[in-house]
């Protein structure tokens, strides 16, 4: 990081042309005053639309001055063009480090107890081995209804695998179940629900990987093809936040060279990169999760296991799991490292209520009204509404439709916190009279 606080035009000019083929990242560098640790990761970033970013490790701590709060607190600062991260560069980052910062600033001493700040920091990164399995089921659960068992198996599995000081392997979970119940909102929110302990959340579309020659999208192209020395969103990803719930979204549509990437990765908890990110070509993936979904088969696989007995174990349960992915040509070398399976089922009447109104009241709040009440007629005319073969995935795309021009004049008439109700479907002011004209249909 030198050359670029020292100010070096010939450092920035490369710079730029570097940043044209991948994400340019500084290892062990050292930090301003105020930062805990002292030592990090700097990292550099085209966006599109011309846009630049200067990053950091997230989770370091700084207690310096009030320029540099917010990319320490978000890990990023993104910029409108290339001159703009110069300026930042050579201007306040540039003050931090050799103290030339504002005379309005405060010594970072005087404002905070920097060993309190470290051991802060330490605690941070111990606080996932303190959360318990309750906790994540009530964070899952408050975006996922009527899926119990399923949101136990996965708070249980990510409890297990945080606890472990020294893992040697990443954990897998196979997430089983017909389409629009949940699964991929359920991985989203176990993200979320370990966010504060540094994970992160990665999805990932298998249907884009059905052709051999994608494996190189996920690993990098081979020296002497095209492509070569540019990582891929995975790597990046993986390499940047070693703590992420990983979801492989359908994976049964993979191609089998995808497959054996994904073994190699199971087994060693470590994947080899055509490119270079940071210096590195193999990437840890130790502290990670690796989710993996399939809808393909979920109705007959659910009929089985219905028909199991009352006390069938869990084995039997988990051998029929095993049985089904092989017969769905996933391979069996894969299917064997899988450590546990979480079975969603179709919605019951009550949780595909509840999972209705939450649609409704998150579409409300993205139009800038908040739903306060929503009748009962009008939850029952939206579900009949929607087609049932897609589960809750289609909700929100019908209540844009339905409700989307009644949710806009709503908030041009200044309403803020509104009802849903029936006969015709509308949205009116909480307390007053119905209001025609924010008529939905």
């Amino acid at each position: 990081m030198k050359q670029f606080i020292n100010g070096s035009g010939d450092a920035f000019a490369d710079l730029r042309q570097r940043l044209t083929r991948s994400t340019v990242v500084f290892s062990d560098c050292t930090l301003p005053s105020g930062c805990q640790p002292q030592r990090g990761r700097v990292g550099f970033e085209a966006r599109p639309s011309g846009r630049y970013a200067l990053l950091v490790d997230p989770g370091t701590a700084y207690a310096g001055t009030a320029e540099l709060r917010p990319l320490f607190e978000s890990g990023e600062i993104v910029f409108d063009s290339f001159d703009a991260l110069i300026r930042f560069v050579q201007g306040p980052l540039s003050d931090a480090f050799d103290g030339r910062a504002s005379s309005q600033a405060q010594a970072p001493e005087t404002l905070t107890d920097l060993d309190a700040v470290a051991d802060a920091v330490s605690e941070r990164q111990k606080a996932i081995a303190d959360i318990r399995v309750e906790d994540i089921q009530q964070s899952i659960q408050s975006t996922i209804f009527g899926q119990d068992s399923a949101v136990q198996t996965i708070a249980e599995l990510a409890v297990r695998h945080a606890s472990r000081r020294q893992p040697t392997r990443p954990t897998t979970l196979f997430l089983l179940g017909p389409t629009g119940v949940g699964k991929t909102s359920a991985c989203q929110a176990l993200a979320q629900s370990l966010k504060d302990s540094g994970y992160q959340f990665l999805r990932l579309d298998m249907a884009e990987y059905q052709e051999a020659y994608r494996v190189s999208q996920l690993l990098g192209s081979p020296q002497g093809y095209a492509g070569h020395g540019d990582s891929s969103q995975f790597i990046r990803h993986l390499a940047r936040y070693p703590k992420s719930v990983l979801l492989f979204d359908e994976i049964e549509k993979a191609h089998r060279d995808v497959f054996r990437m994904f073994m190699n990765l199971m087994d060693a908890g470590r994947i080899s990169s055509a490119a270079s990110v940071d210096g590195r070509h193999e990437i840890d993936a130790r502290e990670s999760i690796l989710a993996f979904t399939s809808n393909l088969g979920a109705d007959r696989l659910l009929g089985d296991i219905d028909q199991l007995e009352r006390n069938a174990g869990e084995d039997l349960i988990d051998e029929l799991c095993r049985r089904h992915l092989v017969e769905q040509h996933i391979p069996r070398e894969l299917v064997g490292r899988i450590q546990a399976f979480a079975l969603f089922r179709p919605l019951e009447s009550r949780h595909r209520a509840a999972a209705m109104v939450a649609a409704i009241e998150r579409t409300g709040r993205t139009y800038g009204v908040s739903v306060k009440e929503v009748t009962p007629e009008s939850v029952a005319e939206l579900i009949a509404r929607a087609d049932q073969r897609f589960g809750v995935r289609q909700d929100e795309y019908l209540i844009e439709r339905s409700l989307g021009k009644a949710f806009i004049n709503a908030y041009r008439d200044g309403l803020q916190d509104v009802r849903v109700v029936h006969s015709p479907l509308r949205v009116d002011a909480v307390g007053c009279a119905l209001t025609p004209h924010l008529c939905a249909t």
